[in-house]
């Protein structure tokens, strides 16, 4: 899920830009967050036993946040998805 979130915030620009140009703390007080919350809904048909988790819980949805951002921040996803591909 963290991969699937994390390539379909590489395709939103704004979040990318946010993502490399600040901080953790900054970038998840700018779009990363509601952004994700979105694609976490689209994915809610093939993924909703974690989707409904991520939403109904803070705390996980904080450290699934976290995840994601280091796969964004590292190209971490990225490399995973070329090499599972």
């Amino acid at each position: 899920m963290a991969l699937h979130v994390s390539e379909k915030l590489r395709d939103d620009k704004v979040v990318m830009a946010q993502v490399e140009n600040n901080n953790r703390e900054q970038a998840m007080k700018a779009n990363l967050p509601s952004t994700a919350v979105q694609i976490i809904v689209g994915a809610m048909q093939s993924h909703q036993t974690m989707a409904t988790r991520l939403l109904s819980d803070e705390t996980t949805r904080g450290l699934f946040l976290d995840v994601v951002y280091e796969l964004l921040k590292k190209d971490t996803g990225g490399e995973l998805m070329r090499a599972v591909r």
